[in-house]
């Protein structure tokens, strides 16, 4: 929903400036939660809107948001940093379950 949310705020104002910079990449980044977003916002902007530009993502300390699939689908356009043992990263139902 977050990530809906935003581009009805800000999808005409983005693809606004996407028509007027043609040849630019338009890039996402976030952290943490945002990062999240972001990661859900370009497999919107990729698949669902067609976004008619290259498309980046940067995303550092990501909360696991997207299954394998979707992972894969962001190939080549999403890149993931964790630091050390960044727990935000590595939590899942099972890893909270365990430590229940």
């Amino acid at each position: 929903r977050a990530a809906e949310g935003l581009w009805e705020e800000a999808g005409a104002c983005v693809l606004r400036a996407v028509g007027e910079h043609p040849g630019h990449a338009l890039v996402l980044c976030g952290h943490s939660l945002g990062a999240g977003v972001a990661a859900i916002l370009a497999v919107l902007l990729k698949y669902r809107f067609e976004v008619p530009c290259r498309l980046q993502a940067f995303l550092y300390g990501p909360p696991p948001v997207l299954d394998l699939g979707l992972a894969e689908a962001l190939r080549g356009v999403a890149v993931s940093c964790v630091a050390g043992d960044d727990f935000v990263a590595r939590l899942t139902c099972r890893s909270a379950t365990t430590l229940a």
